[in-house]
């Protein structure tokens, strides 16, 4: 099981990170929630979507993506409240603020300079069913105040996770968790070769990593 698990996130890891076929395009920029939906329903394999601006998904339905695609910004673009649904994602230049929430099966990498902090009390990065999350070296991720940097509850299908980059715990009264995985099943691997930290607290600190069945 486990090697399967590991080949489907090899071939992950090189779809993401391959050349963009003759047929790839660069769509963009967009600069509000509507305009990237838009152009990500009309985008193919191998696509990169460019953002710019301060874009505000607060509150707005989740993005499906029907096809593996990049999301990149040129200037650090700043996208707040993002939710994903079955969505193929790779992230690069980016600041996700008021947590990302990955539910479904999805793929999502976030590659260097991609930050993501989560809203007030609230986990910078939760992901909710199975797929892949790539969190690549250069990648930081900060849960809000007294709440866990990454949050992971496996169910459904395959899932596995790697984390190269830096997650910590958001500081408080008492600290988050860097890492909560609740659960992971047995056709699930997360390799963690990353830094991982809770967050400082008035009163305790919080753990690096929580495992939970």
């Amino acid at each position: 099981m486990f090697k399967r698990v590991w080949a489907f996130a090899l071939s992950l890891m090189m779809l993401c990170s391959a050349p963009l076929s003759a047929f790839a395009a660069t769509l963009g920029p967009a600069a509000s929630y509507d305009e990237l939906r838009e152009l990500l329903a009309d985008a193919r394999n191998g696509d990169t979507i460019v953002i710019t601006g301060h874009i505000s998904a607060l509150g707005s339905p989740a993005i499906s993506t029907p096809a593996s695609v990049q999301i990149k910004s040129d200037n650090g673009a700043v996208i707040s409240g993002l939710q994903l649904k079955d969505a193929s994602v790779a992230f690069s230049n980016i600041t996700i603020a008021d947590t990302l929430t990955v539910t479904g099966t999805s793929h999502v990498q976030l590659g260097r300079n991609v930050s993501v902090t989560g809203s007030a009390g609230q986990t910078g990065l939760s992901f909710s069913g199975n797929g892949t999350l790539i969190i690549e070296p250069g990648c930081r991720i900060e849960g809000g105040d007294g709440s866990s940097g990454v949050s992971i509850h496996h169910h459904g299908g395959e899932f596995y996770g790697s984390i190269e980059g830096s997650v910590h715990g958001g500081s408080g009264s008492q600290g988050g968790a860097g890492l909560v995985i609740s659960p992971l099943q047995d056709n699930g691997a997360v390799m963690i070769t990353g830094s991982i930290s809770g967050g400082a607290g008035d009163e305790i600190g919080g753990h690096a990593l929580n495992l939970y069945e």
